[in-house]
């Protein structure tokens, strides 16, 4: 399953290329800040797969200010994350 915010076009190639490698997927737009449509993601997964048995989160909000030396900054606002 490819999840995504606004881009359908953007999903539906990452679906394609799934496809020619001999993968299964299938896009949906849901926004995961929203706990029904994380509900309703599962669900979806669940019903066209079985089940979940691999997730991989790229999405999350910016929390780093970047400062004249971007690792340092990235290092100290992901420590405090922790």
């Amino acid at each position: 399953m490819v999840n995504y915010a606004s881009s359908k076009e953007g999903a539906d190639r990452v679906v394609s290329d799934i496809a020619e490698q001999g993968g299964t997927a299938f896009a949906a737009q849901d926004d995961v800040s929203k706990s029904g449509d994380v509900k309703q993601l599962f669900e979806d997964v669940a019903r066209e797969f079985g089940g979940l048995d691999v997730l991989v989160n790229n999405a999350g909000i910016r929390l780093v200010r970047w400062s004249r030396s971007p690792r340092r900054s990235f290092t100290a606002s992901t420590t405090r994350m922790y």
